[in-house]
């Protein structure tokens, strides 16, 4: 009988203090509710700047780039056997030179004179191992290309996948989070009621514990809610490398006080 008195009398002091809590709600002349709207750009806008943005996607771009310039220079390799030559030498030469009249037997004369002399050509070598090996070293420079750009199509393809899911999954969190607002807004208005009938002494202590613990988890899966939505946001607004503006409402007026 003790045991039964003294459970009574905690379940009075428990209901006495959540009383006492939601008076100091009204008090606000607020409710606890708290709503705000994100405004997500287009999937496509999010996508294209997700793939601007993205650091290792810009690597594999710069990594086709090298590759083309190798191919490139491979295919122009062959002119390293092509060049020509020019020298200037200055010094003393011998000119021999002749004179001739006619009917007279023609006369020598070597003389000597200090100059400058030029001279110009041009080379073309051939080396075996180059004639044979050219078509295979372009082959494979062809298909470094080919695997370089596979690669960044892979890292594009991996970054869109990847935006995708983020924005789906905003979009599901903010879906579930409308639904545990309104799931609130029940339970407060609900709590309100009851409270005013416990008061009158319409419904009994047990009845109200009840829908008290109901309204606290109501509002513990509305912090959950919101947490995740705002976590959904981050992650998605750090792959595109945009940010988000929210629009936050303010809490409603409680007109019933």
């Amino acid at each position: 009988m003790k045991l039964k008195l003294f459970t009574i009398l905690l379940v009075g002091l428990a209901v006495s203090f959540q009383i006492r809590l939601y008076a100091q709600e009204k008090d606000k002349n607020t409710t606890l509710i708290e709503d705000f709207d994100i405004e997500i750009p287009p999937l496509s806008v999010l996508l294209d700047s997700a793939c601007f943005t993205d650091p290792f996607l810009a690597y594999r771009d710069l990594d086709v780039e090298i590759m083309k310039g190798n191919l490139k220079s491979d295919k122009r390799y062959w002119m390293r056997n092509l060049g020509v030559t020019t020298d200037a030498r200055y010094g003393t030469f011998d000119h021999l030179t002749s004179t001739t009249e006619y009917g007279e037997t023609p006369i020598y004369v070597l003389q000597s004179s200090s100059e400058i002399r030029y001279g110009f050509g041009a080379y073309l070598k051939l080396p075996l191992i180059d004639v044979v090996n050219r078509r295979n070293t372009i082959k494979i420079g062809q298909m470094e290309v080919e695997k370089a750009e596979k690669m960044s199509q892979l890292q594009r393809e991996q970054v869109r996948t990847q935006v995708i899911k983020g924005y789906n999954e905003l979009i599901l969190r903010l879906r579930l989070f409308k639904i545990k607002l309104k799931q609130l807004e029940t339970a407060q208005i609900n709590m309100q009621m009851a409270e005013k009938e416990f008061v009158n002494g319409i419904i009994p202590v047990s009845e109200y514990a009840r829908l008290t613990e109901i309204t606290i988890g109501t509002e513990l899966n509305f912090e959950i809610a919101k947490m995740d939505v705002l976590n959904a946001k981050m992650a998605l607004e750090e792959i595109t490398g945009m940010e988000f503006k929210v629009n936050k409402k303010a809490p409603t007026t409680d007109e019933s006080n």
